[in-house]
């Protein structure tokens, strides 16, 4: 083999670390002319390009070769001391229990608070309300409003400035043509008997009381001489007793 051509495969394999590791390889065998005259220059780089494809073949058949399997602990040591959803060793989540937080109510986390039961509740419900610390408990009329107690005002078919059960009073005239009686009730009139408690969807009974003839239901109840001295909701028929209105 020439000078010019050894002279041409050694700058060929020097651009690239694997053709500097190849030219030694080819220098420390004793046959050199023999390969030299064999494998032309790009000869040599092809067939190195075909081993490397091999082994890039080989890591792709077997992509999960060589990977480390992560072993878990026991249930029991995972959820030493914990309650709830616990991830772990292998960060995977595990059931660990319901937590009582009765004694630590701070516990719960954050926007949930612990029930009278022990445990962590969103705090959206009647029974259990609130973001943090222990759940308030919604009475009355009082509902769970973003977490909180709020009392909602009850003025339904109240009039004249009775309380609405919230510290407010209902000012609002009655609708669909009731009137207001004197105890802050609003009460639909039948002046032309009982066939217009049916023509507004009540009963037809009509009774009597001190301001003027209104729509009853039954369910008698106090005594009473005026419709003042009955509860919100009835009237006193014939100055007798309070009935409830429809």
């Amino acid at each position: 083999m020439d000078l010019g051509r050894l002279d041409t495969l050694a700058r060929s394999l020097a651009t690239a670390g694997s053709r500097r590791s190849l030219l030694r390889l080819v220098a420390a065998v004793p046959v050199v002319g023999g390969l030299l005259a064999t494998l032309t220059p790009e000869e040599m780089v092809a067939k190195d390009r075909r081993r490397r494809r091999k082994q890039r073949h080989k890591r792709r058949k077997n992509p999960g070769k060589g990977k480390r399997t992560c072993n878990p602990r026991s249930r029991d040591r995972t959820c030493a001391g914990k309650c709830g959803l616990v991830r772990n060793n292998c960060k995977k989540t595990v059931d660990c229990g319901p937590c009582d937080c009765s004694l630590n109510p701070a516990a719960c986390p954050n926007g949930t608070c612990c029930a009278g039961d022990g445990t962590c509740q969103a705090g959206t419900t009647n029974a259990a309300c609130g973001s943090s610390g222990a759940c308030d408990v919604c009475t009355g009329q009082e509902e769970c409003q973003g977490q909180t107690c709020v009392c909602v005002p009850d003025c339904d078919r109240k009039c004249g400035g009775v309380d609405d059960g919230c510290g407010g009073t209902c000012s609002e005239p009655c609708p669909g043509g009731r009137v207001c009686l004197s105890n802050g009730s609003c009460a639909v009139p039948c002046p032309g008997g009982g066939d217009e408690c049916s023509a507004a969807g009540c009963v037809n009974r009509c009774i009597v009381t001190d301001e003027g003839n209104v729509c009853g239901v039954g369910g008698l109840s106090d005594s009473c001489s005026t419709n003042a001295q009955c509860p919100v909701g009835t009237a006193c028929i014939s100055g007798v007793f309070c009935e409830n209105l429809c």
